[in-house]
């Protein structure tokens, strides 16, 4: 918990973590914690352009951000979260 009482937790990318994702909300549902959804929709252009600035090992082809970008889906209220919070 952080120092206002909530859990920090971020939404994961393969399908073990999204199991553990799940299995964490609904025990935070159960002891009536608030789960909060904040969704950033990401910028393709504005994420190549921030790993152009990348050096090194940091710097990933740009195939891995497209392919990334094609995975990543909105959270839903299904997932369990209590409130969702979306930025374009």
């Amino acid at each position: 918990m952080n120092e206002y009482g909530m859990c920090d937790f971020y939404r994961y990318t393969s399908f073990r973590e999204i199991n553990l994702l799940q299995r964490k909300i609904f025990q935070y549902t159960y002891y009536k914690f608030k789960v909060i959804d904040y969704y950033f929709e990401p910028n393709f252009t504005e994420s190549l352009k921030r790993n152009e600035l990348r050096q090194g090992k940091e710097k990933i082809p740009d195939v891995g951000i497209k392919s990334t970008m094609k995975k990543l889906e909105m959270p839903t209220l299904e997932e369990g979260f209590t409130v969702q919070c979306k930025n374009n």
